[in-house]
């Protein structure tokens, strides 16, 4: 495991490999695993809130249990476009929409489901985490509490 002063690992959106969020506080922790063994970290605070993370991170568990422990590196995958990336604005004017970084508000994920298509072929669907209210930077770029 890292220390407060290392730098964080990134990798490609979505691809899951040795990375590590940079160290941070009162993000939203989804502590429940998921089926598909993801535990989620999801934005956050670090240097006394003057860094503020907007990044979804899905931490592969059932792969960290095989790891060797004092690795600074953790299997896992960032979700979005900006990885340990601070103080990124809200934009809700394209077609996906996209909440400020934040902290000490509310998250929750809920699962993809698998269904069955033509051919009787497993399709899994994407999971989706929400966010709402906390501390954090708005569209105007200004540290508010937040309520989208």
């Amino acid at each position: 495991a890292g220390t407060v002063g290392d730098p964080g690992l990134c990798g490609e959106a979505g691809e899951f490999g040795d990375f590590l969020p940079e160290a941070r506080h009162a993000g939203y922790n989804v502590e429940t695993v998921s089926s598909r063994g993801r535990m989620y970290v999801i934005m956050g605070e670090h240097l006394g809130e003057s860094e503020v993370y907007g990044d979804v991170w899905a931490l592969n568990v059932s792969a960290a249990t095989e790891k060797q422990a004092g690795k600074n590196s953790f299997p896992s995958a960032v979700f979005t476009e900006h990885c340990n990336v601070c103080n990124t604005n809200a934009s809700y004017s394209g077609p996906t929409p996209v909440p400020g970084s934040r902290f000490a508000g509310n998250a929750w994920v809920i699962e993809g489901q698998s269904t069955q298509g033509a051919r009787h072929e497993q399709a899994t669907h994407a999971d989706h985490v929400y966010v709402y209210g906390g501390w954090g930077v708005d569209e105007s770029q200004q540290q508010v509490y937040l309520s989208d």
